[in-house]
């Protein structure tokens, strides 16, 4: 904005006269300008919002899921194995704790 401004100073203390061709166009090269960096700066929001979306939804569809059968029963045992399986992935390989149920 700053140039914009030393600019329009420089006419106005060029000339004291009407409008010019010249004012219009720098107030239509300005306007211009302007309008362009609101449409970038918006684009980039827009930009970034779909990015958090798409990775949100890219995670969602790589999540492991379980489904009970309708026709099995699941025991209370098997149950809390597999929650401690999914505990046991979500803190990471590094602090999981290798079990076995013979």
């Amino acid at each position: 904005m700053r140039p914009t401004n030393f600019i329009k100073g420089y006419l106005k203390r060029r000339t004291q006269s009407p409008p010019t061709p010249t004012d219009a166009a720098l107030k239509q090269l300005v306007k211009g300008c302007q309008m362009a960096m609101h449409s970038a700066v918006l684009l980039a929001s827009e930009n970034e919002k779909m990015r958090v979306e798409s990775e949100r939804r890219k995670k969602k569809k790589d999540a492991k899921r379980s489904h009970v059968s309708k026709e099995a029963t699941l025991t209370v045992a098997a149950a809390q194995e597999l929650i401690q399986k999914s505990e046991e992935a979500a803190k990471g390989p590094s602090s999981a704790v290798v079990t076995r149920i013979c």
